[in-house]
C-alpha cells in the first residue's frame, strides 16, 4: 500500500513539473540553510573532541584574587604541587604555547609550538602517527633535546620523508631531533604545529609568575565539581604556605569543550534557531500552495472517494505526496549546504581550531532527513485534512462550489498571517543583529587606522625559555631600534610608531619589577600606566600626526 501511494505520488509530481520545481526549490533553500546551521552546531557542541574519552577532560588555569572566572597561566611549582596532591585525576600535564621558527634551510619558517610536559599525550590519550612521544628522561632539566612535529608540517616542509625521524631539524638556530609525526590535523592546543618537552628547573622555576596552563582527565567516577572543590582546597593551602607569592590565588577547572568553544554554542543556537523560523516560514508558504492546488484536485479526490476511498487513505495519499516532496528536496538541500559550508568557513577571518570539522557526518544526514519528513507533514497536513473533508454530491458537480470555499478560505488566511508573522519575527532578529554589529564597525578605537600598517619583530631566542629574561628584553630593544631607524628613512613611511618589546607588556614588567602580576594588586595602577607610557613615548610622537592617536584614549583601552 505505501510503496503504490510513493508511485502514484510520484507520477502526480512528473505530470506537474512547474508546482513540482517551485516545491522542491522553496524546500531545497529552507532544508539547505538549515542543515548548514545545524553541521556548525554539531561540530561545536555535540560532535566529540579528538581525543580519548573528551568529556573526561578539563582544562587547568589559576585565578586571581576577586573571582574565579579570572584566569591566569599557572607557575611551574603551583603545578608540580597540584599534581602531587591532587587525587581527583587519573593523569595532568602541563603545556606553554610558544613561537617557534624553523630556522634551518634557506627560507626560515615561522610555526606555531607547544612546550608541553612528557605527560600530555597519554593524558589526551593521542600517540603519534609514526615514532614515539616524549619519555619521561626528556621531561627532566638538561634532558635531550627532542621535538614531535605535526602531519601537515611534516607533510609541507619536510616532503612527508620517514627518513626525518631521528635526524635533527634546526629550531630557532638550535638542533633538536625529531622523534615523531603526530596523526593528521592534531594540533593541540588549538594551533600548534611543533612539541617541545617541557622541561624547566624545580628549583629555578618562579612561583609568582607562571606560563602555564594544565589539562587533566578525571578519575572514573569524579565529577567536574568535585575536582574544583579539591583543586581549590589546594590552592588554597598554597597560598596559605607561600603567602609572599600567592596571596588570594586560586584554581580553576573548565571541561576542555566549554573551554575551547565558550559562548560560541550560543551563538550556534541562535543560528540554528533562526534558519529554522525561515524554515517554517516556507512551510507555512507551501501549505498555502498546496490549498490553492487542492481546489484543481478536487474531482480527482471526489472520484476516489465515489469509489470507495476512506477519508483516511485520502489523507494518507496527499500526505505520502508532500512526504515525497520534502525527501527530493533534502537532496538538493544538502548539495547547498555543502556550498554553503565551504563559503561559511572560507569567509571566517580567523584560522579555525583543528577539532572544528563542519563536514556532513551521520548526525547532520539524519538531521536533514528528520527535517525533511517534518517539514513535509508541516507543509502537508493542514491541506490534506481540509481536501479530504468534501461532500460528494457538491464536489463532483461541475461549476463553483460555493459555500465550501469559506473553510479555504479561513485557513488560507490563517496560514498567511502565521507566515507573515514568523517573518516579522526574523527580520526584527535580523535587524536587531545587524544593528549591533554596526555598532561595533562605529566604536571609535582612538587612531586612524587607514594606510597604517603594524609589524612584530621577535628575537628567536631558546625555544625551551619560558622567562622573558633581561638578556632577552635588551636583545630585542636593540634589533628594534635598528629596524626603526631603517623604516624612519622610507620615504613613504608617514611615521613609525615603536613598541616597548614584542614580550608583551605583563611579561616585561615582570622581567623588571620581581613579583609583578598583570592582574594582581602587587603593583600600583599608577606605577604600571607610566611604565606603559614610557614604553609607547619613544616612538610614539613620531607617527602622532600619521595616526592622530589620542595618547590617553589608547593608554585607557591597554
Amino acid at each position: 500500500m505505501a510503496i503504490a501511494s510513493v508511485r502514484s505520488s510520484l507520477r502526480f509530481l512528473r505530470s506537474h513539473p512547474g508546482f513540482s520545481v517551485v516545491v522542491l526549490t522553496t524546500l531545497a533553500v529552507g532544508i539547505g540553510a538549515t542543515t548548514a546551521m545545524f553541521s556548525i552546531f554539531n561540530a561545536m557542541v555535540l560532535r566529540p573532541l579528538p581525543y580519548s574519552q573528551p568529556e573526561r577532560l578539563v582544562w587547568l588555569t589559576a585565578t586571581v584574587p576577586g573571582g574565579q572566572e579570572t584566569s591566569i597561566p599557572v607557575s611551574y611549582p603551583d603545578f608540580l604541587d597540584w599534581r602531587r596532591q591532587a587525587t581527583v585525576f587519573s593523569a595532568m600535564a602541563a603545556f606553554s604555547d610558544q613561537r617557534l621558527y624553523l630556522t634551518g634551510g634557506e627560507v626560515p619558517e615561522r610555526i606555531s609550538g607547544a612546550l608541553v610536559s612528557p605527560e600530555l599525550f597519554t593524558t589526551l590519550g593521542v600517540q603519534p602517527r609514526f615514532g614515539r612521544a616524549f619519555s619521561s628522561q626528556e621531561g627532566q632539566p638538561g634532558g635531550p633535546r627532542v621535538a614531535l612535529i605535526g602531519y601537515e608540517l611534516w607533510q609541507r616542509r619536510f616532503a612527508a620523508q620517514r627518513e626525518l625521524l631521528g635526524r635533527p631539524v634546526e629550531i630557532n638556530h638550535e638542533s633538536f631531533v625529531v622523534i615523531g609525526v603526530m596523526p593528521p590535523r592534531f594540533r593541540f592546543p588549538e594551533y600548534a604545529e611543533m612539541w617541545l618537552p617541557l622541561a624547566p628547573d624545580p628549583a629555578t622555576a618562579p612561583r609568582d609568575r607562571g606560563s602555564l596552563y594544565g589539562v587533566a582527565r578525571l578519575r572514573r567516577g569524579v565529577g567536574v565539581g568535585g575536582a574544583q572543590r579539591e583543586l581549590s582546597e589546594i590552592a588554597k593551602r598554597l597560598a596559605q604556605e607561600y603567602a609572599a607569592t600567592n596571596p588570594g590565588r586560586g584554581a580553576l577547572v573548565v571541561p576542555l569543550r566549554r573551554y575551547y568553544v565558550g559562548d560560541t554554542a550560543l551563538a550556534a543556537v541562535v543560528f540554528l534557531a533562526a534558519t529554522g523560523l525561515v524554515l517554517l516560514v516556507a512551510c507555512a508558504n507551501l501549505a498555502s500552495l498546496l490549498l490553492a492546488r487542492s481546489v484543481s484536485r478536487q474531482r480527482e479526490i471526489s472520484v476516489r472517494a465515489a469509489l470507495g476511498a476512506s477519508r483516511g487513505r485520502l489523507v494518507g495519499q496527499l500526505l505520502t505526496e508532500s512526504l515525497v516532496l520534502a525527501v527530493l528536496g533534502a537532496v538538493p538541500g544538502l548539495a547547498l549546504a555543502v556550498a554553503g559550508l565551504r563559503v561559511l568557513v572560507r569567509s571566517i577571518p580567523i584560522v579555525l581550531p583543528f577539532w572544528a570539522d563542519f563536514s556532513l557526518d551521520g548526525r547532520v544526514l539524519t538531521f536533514a532527513l528528520c527535517v525533511a519528513l517534518l517539514a513535509g507533514i508541516l507543509f502537508g497536513l493542514a491541506p490534506a485534512l481540509h481536501a479530504s473533508h468534501l461532500d460528494l454530491n457538491q464536489a463532483l458537480r461541475e461549476g463553483p462550489v460555493g459555500p465550501r470555499r469559506s473553510p479555504r478560505r479561513r485557513l488560507h488566511q490563517l496560514l498567511v498571517v502565521a507566515e507573515v508573522a514568523v517573518a516579522v519575527a526574523v527580520l526584527i532578529c535580523a535587524g536587531l543583529m545587524f544593528r549591533g554589529f554596526l555598532g561595533l564597525q562605529s566604536v571609535a578605537t582612538g587612531f586612524r587606522s587607514a594606510g597604517v600598517l603594524s609589524a612584530t619583530a621577535v628575537p628567536a631566542s631558546s625555544p625551551l625559555d619560558l622567562a622573558v629574561s633581561a638578556p632577552r628584553v635588551e636583545l630585542q630593544r636593540r634589533r628594534q631600534a635598528r629596524t626603526l631607524e631603517a623604516l624612519a628613512h622610507l620615504p613613504a613611511a608617514g611615521g613609525v610608531l615603536g613598541t616597548a618589546a614584542g614580550v608583551g607588556l605583563g611579561g616585561l614588567l615582570r622581567s623588571v619589577l620581581p613579583g609583578f602580576s598583570a592582574l594582581g594588586p602587587l603593583v600600583p595602577a599608577g606605577l604600571a600606566t607610566c611604565f606603559l607610557a614610557f614604553a609607547v613615548l619613544a616612538g610614539y610622537f613620531p607617527a602622532r600626526r600619521a595616526l592622530r592617536i589620542d595618547l590617553t584614549q589608547a593608554l585607557r583601552a591597554e
